[in-house]
């Protein structure tokens, strides 16, 4: 009687692709943190959207995205984010991908001709909040003939 060899027999699997969430050994501890702060802003946004200005949920998240910026800027320095038409990116490393036209983070700023923006250190938290409200007036269906450079200026 013949054994056969240890794990000849079963089907060979490739390792998983790596999900979104997963970290990148090649990435830097301040890619890292740009990454967790754009997903951060993302989620701001999205709450920006369905309530009031003063709803103290809202309230919450600007604060915690600002305070999370002051520290990111404290630590790493100016935090310069770069757009395609469906990525922002930091230092070459994909931050925040398209993951439909709805979803789209990037083209808000490169349709209206920003391809970079640096957050430096000492921003402050009406300069973020600032920032959530313009991205979502261009970005809303019912604006859509608005312009971030214009907003922003």
């Amino acid at each position: 009687m013949s054994v056969p060899a240890r794990n000849a027999d079963l089907p060979r699997r490739d390792p998983p692709s790596s999900a979104p969430g997963d970290v990148d050994p090649q990435e830097t501890a301040a890619q890292r943190s740009a990454k967790g702060w754009v997903h951060q802003f993302v989620r701001t946004l999205k709450t920006y959207r369905l309530y009031e200005a003063n709803n103290p949920t809202l309230t919450r998240f600007i604060d915690d995205l600002a305070e999370n910026l002051a520290r990111l800027t404290a630590e790493h320095g100016a935090l310069t984010l770069r757009f395609t038409t469906d990525d922002v990116q930091y230092e070459g490393a994909s931050l925040y991908p398209a993951r439909s036209r709805d979803d789209n983070l990037a083209m808000p700023f490169y349709r209206d001709g920003i391809r970079s923006l640096t957050l430096s250190p000492g921003i402050v938290r009406g300069e973020v909040e600032t920032l959530v409200s313009a991205v979502a007036r261009v970005s809303s269906l019912a604006s859509p003939d608005q312009d971030l450079v214009t907003i922003l200026w």
